[in-house]
C-alpha cells in the first residue's frame, strides 16, 4: 500500500513540475488541483451546452451575445467544481465580465481569493485579452428575475 501511495505521490509531483508548479505554495497548488480535476472530466465532453446551441441556432444570436456565451463557456471550463452552481456569468460588456454569486462566502473566496487566477485563466481560454476586469453581484443563481435592493435580493412582486 505504501509504494502505491509513494507512486501516486511521485506522479502528483511531476504534474506539478510540468506546470511550473512544484515549489508554489499549498493554495496555489490546491487551486491547480481543482483546475486539473475539472479538466480532465470536461475533457470527456464533446463540447458545452453553449457552443452547441450557437452552432444550433446562429440566426438567434447578436454579437454581444454570441461574445457572452464564449465567455460564459470558458468561464464554465475554468471555475472550480464546487463553485459551478454558485456562480454564474449575467453580462459582458467592453471587456467587464459580470457574475452573479449565490452567498457572500462565495464572492469572498471568488474575488479576492482566486480573482487574478480566474482571470488569467479566462483569457487563456478565450486566446486573447478580451476580459479585463470580473466583477461579482451578490443574488440568486437561478433563472427567476431578481430585484436589487442594496444587497439584498428578492423575487420580482415579493415585497416584504
Amino acid at each position: 500500500m505504501s509504494q502505491r501511495n509513494s507512486t501516486r505521490r511521485t506522479q502528483r509531483q511531476e504534474i506539478l513540475a510540468s506546470a511550473g508548479l512544484a515549489g508554489a505554495s499549498r493554495v496555489l497548488q490546491s487551486v491547480f488541483w481543482q483546475r486539473y480535476n475539472c479538466e480532465r472530466a470536461r475533457r470527456r465532453l464533446p463540447a458545452t451546452l453553449g457552443e452547441l446551441t450557437a452552432t444550433a441556432w446562429p440566426e438567434s444570436a447578436t454579437a454581444r451575445d454570441a461574445a457572452t456565451r464564449r465567455v460564459d463557456a470558458a468561464w464554465q471550463r475554468v471555475l472550480p467544481a464546487q463553485y459551478a452552481d454558485s456562480a454564474k456569468v449575467e453580462t459582458f460588456r467592453a471587456g467587464r465580465l459580470q457574475i452573479r454569486v449565490d452567498s457572500a462566502a462565495t464572492r469572498y473566496v471568488l474575488e479576492r481569493q482566486l480573482n487574478g487566477i480566474l482571470l488569467n485563466a479566462i483569457n487563456a481560454e478565450l486566446g486573447s485579452s478580451e476580459v479585463v476586469r470580473i466583477d461579482y453581484q451578490l443574488g440568486r443563481t437561478t433563472d427567476q428575475k431578481t430585484v436589487t435592493t442594496g444587497s439584498r435580493m428578492r423575487p420580482r412582486g415579493q415585497h416584504t
